[in-house]
């Protein structure tokens, strides 16, 4: 019995020790920035840093950050802790400005660990970084620009005047309409008859299977949990013990869908207008850039050729178009006529300026045309600021770097998070920013207004490369729906709206739910 009573003794000395050692060592690792000479305003928590709420899933990651921003007013930085991952988040726009452009060489990579080698999808201009990022911008780079991607309206249009067909049953009885499903419906047909070359009629069967794989790729998963904490505690280890940040069975299918699609387009000799048609001209070694275009390119003259153009490159291009033009579009769509819906006068403003244009050019849309309505682009620029699909932005040091006007240098290889959610509603550069006001964009608004108040595509050299084609498949979206319906609230609708804690872009939790009535000619 004492020799029990001894053992015990020493088990719960022992286990003393180590939880208190254990302790003490986070309570040290939550000493990295003071040790660096960086504030720290804000007390993180012992196990979760200051990332407590958002890794519980209770509150979205945008707001989540903005709380730390609004509680570190009068910081230029802030350093903080994801667990005990020690990161920075840029207040000041002058630095942001200089880290996404000026600093560039030093900020160039976003972070994010991936392994291309073991998932092939994973090499994609939003991923890889260093030598291969610059190569492949540099051939992609003139695939989107305006002369190439305006000749892709058609297909665009084609999709979004059979989502009118598709609304015109519940137009009829009055159904409610869940938006979010029907417009991540619409981005599913416009990115695969756009990127994959091919129809998949998810707007008139919601379990095509095309939408399926969507609908799964975007769901919060184990496996996802699993990796998000492995990237935020020990990113080594997602390499070693092979995680994969997408489904091997949904990698197959987007691979094969790409491979099929382009050997039977180069069995066939067949040539679309669509951004499959371009990838097709690049892996052969054509050089898709006009004179001008070539301007675009960043460093032409050190380009290397030991980066080959492959059809595990291709599938990869393909795939990152297919995941950020559907999640980001529809995002915006879903936001932009829940506001419209709220705000009647600015729906009917909207529609007066869309049948002016319908009438001088008799139904007709081209691209320039659609440039024609500049309140259109207002009301999408002011849903793009009030919920920017991603909420925050990260940069990776690659050598150290000096903050301006300050003795603070921020080592080599640790992160920056632009925070674009928390700017994007700071009343400091957006007054009363709960508002949905399309006016902060006229000319003159924008032109008083510091630039990097308003990141919804990032900026510098990683600006998103699909910016414009987003912007024309969200318009022309809006331009159809608008022209023959009004939309208004469903009754079932809780306001104020909850975003979903679960999702990184900007979710309604719970769906988005309006009603469609058909409008009087």
């Amino acid at each position: 019995m004492v020799l029990f009573d001894c053992l015990l003794l020493n088990l719960i000395a022992y286990a003393v020790i180590i939880s208190t050692s254990f302790y003490f060592y986070l309570k040290y690792r939550y000493t990295f920035w003071q040790r660096q000479g960086c504030p720290v305003p804000l007390k993180p928590h012992i196990i979760y840093g200051h990332t407590k709420e958002v890794t519980k899933m209770k509150t979205w990651v945008g707001e989540h950050y903005a709380s730390i921003y609004f509680n570190t007013n009068g910081y230029k930085f802030a350093g903080f802790y994801q667990f005990q991952k020690p990161k920075l988040m840029l207040r000041d726009l002058n630095i942001i400005k200089d880290v996404f452009t000026k600093e560039f060489s030093t900020f160039p990579n976003r972070g994010i660990v991936f392994d291309d080698k073991l998932e092939p999808l994973t090499g994609n201009l939003l991923t890889l970084e260093g030598h291969k990022w610059k190569v492949l911008r540099n051939k992609l780079t003139p695939a989107f620009t305006i002369g190439k991607i305006k000749n892709m309206i058609d297909l665009i249009d084609g999709r979004a005047q059979e989502m009118v067909r598709v609304l015109e049953a519940s137009a009829m009885i009055g159904e409610k309409v869940e938006f979010k499903e029907l417009l991540a419906r619409f981005s599913t047909d416009v990115i695969s008859i756009v990127a994959f070359g091919f129809e998949t009629n998810s707007l008139a069967n919601p379990d095509a299977e095309f939408r399926k794989v969507g609908r799964m790729l975007f769901s919060t998963s184990i496996e996802s949990i699993i990796r998000n904490a492995l990237n935020a505690l020990a990113p080594s280890l997602i390499g070693l013990l092979k995680v994969r940040s997408i489904k091997k069975e949904y990698a197959d299918f987007f691979y094969n869908v790409v491979n099929d699609t382009v050997r039977y387009r180069e069995d066939n000799g067949i040539q679309r207008n669509d951004f499959l048609d371009l990838l097709l001209k690049i892996k052969r070694g054509q050089n898709l850039a006009s004179e001008e275009e070539s301007k675009l390119v960043i460093n032409e003259n050190d380009e290397k050729e030991d980066f080959k153009f492959t059809m595990d490159v291709l599938a990869a291009q393909c795939f990152v178009w297919f995941i950020g033009g559907y999640e980001t579009s529809s995002i915006t769509l879903t936001f932009t006529f829940f506001e419209l819906a709220q705000n009647p006068e600015v729906q009917m403003r909207a529609q007066d300026e869309i049948d002016s244009v319908l009438m001088k050019h008799n139904g007709k849309l081209t691209y320039e045309i659609l440039q024609e309505m500049t309140y259109l682009d207002m009301i999408v620029s002011e849903a793009l600021r009030k919920y920017p699909p991603v909420p925050n932005l990260t940069r990776k040091t690659v050598k150290p770097y000096k903050f301006p006007n300050s003795d603070f240098t921020l080592n080599k290889g640790l992160q920056v998070v632009i925070p674009v959610y928390a700017i994007h509603n700071d009343p400091k550069y957006w007054p009363e920013p709960e508002k949905f006001i399309p006016e902060r964009f006229t000319e003159d608004e924008k032109h008083n207004r510091p630039q990097y108040a308003y990141l919804p595509f990032g900026a510098g050299p990683r600006l998103c490369i699909g910016m414009r084609f987003g912007m024309m498949q969200i318009k022309v979206a809006l331009f159809r729906i608008l022209s023959t319906y009004n939309i208004s609230l469903s009754k079932s609708m809780k306001l104020p709206i909850k975003l979903n804690p679960k999702t990184i872009p900007a979710n309604p939790d719970g769906g988005m739910f309006l009603h469609v009535t058909k409008r009087k000619n």
